[in-house]
């Protein structure tokens, strides 16, 4: 973006978030966040190539996008959130990071560890177990090393409280492709291009079903709510996952953050 460009984006987003105080986050710091996105973004060309492709509705849909940002609370920099293009829309979606903070910052049971998730490779221990009459599991991860050439084959989440309850869940590939399959971008943007990130997204919604939220805002929650939809309905997943097995013979982010810093390996004694 030109300099000229991200002044103006600058200046109307102070001034909409401004307006918007009563609906951000506690705490939330209005020239902090704008300083991180337009700094980060001018060093974006996928999204400096579509706001100059589209014109003033570029820049209305870039600023729609980082004010969704502005009500979570999260921050470009530190990967908490993606920006993609669709067709004329660019779109706002929680990166995994992003969705582990905001299920850990509003959870109403205070948690103690996690909410993490992790992926299963082939050929490494992964057993739904109880513990204590209480569902869990045990998970034995290979070595880095060995997991060279070895495909993937589910993806867990996992979250323990202050009161020790604990949760967890898992999908297998099937399911999370089907979730894929649901997905507007499911053929472009992050499902290509990131597929482990959107399933360790994929299966943190999923566990999200069984935490008890309670947002800052209406809005946070709309938001929220709208970014984990397609797992949301798991008889319409397990329909779809019938489906493919029937006739069967993963954007734009800051390139920063790897799939190693998204994977959450669970430590003892949860393996």
């Amino acid at each position: 973006m030109a300099e000229g460009t991200s002044l103006t984006l600058k200046e109307d987003l102070m001034q909409s978030l401004e307006k918007a105080k009563a609906s951000l986050p506690k705490g939330f710091k209005t020239e902090r966040f704008v300083d991180n996105a337009i700094g980060t973004l001018t060093k974006n060309s996928v999204v400096s190539d579509f706001v100059k492709k589209n014109g003033a509705m570029g820049m209305a849909q870039l600023k729609s996008a980082l004010m969704r940002a502005a009500y979570t609370g999260m921050d470009y920099t530190s990967g908490e959130y993606y920006l993609y293009p669709y067709g004329s829309s660019l779109n706002f979606s929680l990166s995994p990071k992003g969705t582990r903070k905001m299920l850990k910052k509003y959870s109403t049971e205070p948690i103690v560890k996690g909410p993490h998730s992790f992926l299963v490779y082939d050929g490494e221990t992964f057993r739904h177990v109880f513990k204590d009459d209480i569902p869990w599991f045990e998970y034995v991860p290979n070595e880095e090393k060995d997991r060279v050439g070895k495909s993937v084959i589910g993806a867990c989440a996992y979250v323990v409280f202050a009161n020790g309850d604990k949760r967890y869940e898992y999908m297998n590939t099937d399911q999370i492709n089907a979730c894929k399959k649901k997905s507007k971008t499911s053929n472009q943007g992050p499902w290509v291009e990131f597929w482990d990130r959107m399933a360790l997204k994929t299966v943190l919604h999923r566990l999200a079903n069984s935490i008890d939220t309670d947002f800052d805002s209406v809005e946070q929650g709309e938001i929220f709510a709208e970014d984990m939809a397609i797992t949301n309905d798991p008889q319409e997943i397990r329909d779809n996952v019938v489906s493919e097995s029937a006739n069967s013979e993963d954007f734009i982010v800051d390139g920063e953050a790897t799939v190693v810093e998204e994977q959450m390996i669970p430590e003892p004694p949860f393996k």
